[in-house]
């Protein structure tokens, strides 16, 4: 099942933002751009690219692994675009899982809701 709705980046712009002034998060499965977002939930991105299979199935199958192990965690505070690598066609579900919790635990995020201000 895909993310909510609200949890997913889908504009042009929201992709570019994040490529541009996004940090990075990786390990030899995907890498990770994220950025606060000032909300109470997540927003993610998931990129799988024609490098890593030719076949849609192949591609979208791993869209699907990804989807599921980030419902963990959409009460985060940021917007995040995950692109896979090649590699991860030999992963399975679980081994998936557990590095997409690895590199979320090292992902450090300050909040700065509306009406805040930065000091």
């Amino acid at each position: 099942m895909a993310l909510p709705k609200k949890n997913r980046i889908t504009a042009k712009d929201d992709f570019r933002r994040l490529f541009r002034e996004g940090k990075t998060v990786q390990n030899s499965f995907f890498f990770i751009r994220y950025l606060a977002n000032g909300r109470d939930f997540a927003r993610w991105g998931i990129v799988v690219p024609v490098s890593v299979s030719k076949k849609s199935v192949d591609r979208n199958r791993i869209k699907r692994r990804i989807s599921e192990a980030l419902k963990l965690f959409l009460n985060l505070p940021l917007d995040a675009v995950i692109t896979a690598t090649p590699i991860i066609l030999e992963k399975s579900f679980d081994e998936i899982k557990g590095q997409i919790e690895k590199n979320i635990k090292k992902i450090s995020v300050n909040p700065v809701r509306e009406g805040e201000l930065e000091k």
